[in-house]
């Protein structure tokens, strides 16, 4: 399963992605051939990720802190909520 990488021009990375699953080897190179291109600098390239490596767990520990991210704002945003009707009701 192959994970697209994207470096700016310093060389850090500055975006991640899995591939689409209906993209085949063919599809893949020309995507990353295309913006490699039309990102004069930057560049795309990918790299298989192997069930049971290294990578596919620290991708996995990426996904799951961004879960609680999510989660974490949702919860912050229902406590906004409740503030915010405390305040009005203590204004009528």
């Amino acid at each position: 399963m192959p994970l697209l990488i994207y470096y700016r021009k310093d060389g850090a990375i500055v975006r991640h992605h899995m591939a689409p699953k209906e993209w085949d080897e063919d599809t893949l190179k020309d995507r990353i051939d295309q913006y490699n291109t039309d990102h004069p600098g930057c560049q795309a390239e990918a790299l298989e990720v192997e069930p049971g490596s290294l990578t596919e767990y620290l991708l996995e520990k990426i996904q799951a802190e961004a879960r609680r991210s999510d989660e974490a704002i949702e919860e912050a945003l229902d406590a906004l909520d409740t503030a915010r009707d405390c305040v009005r009701s203590l204004q009528k």
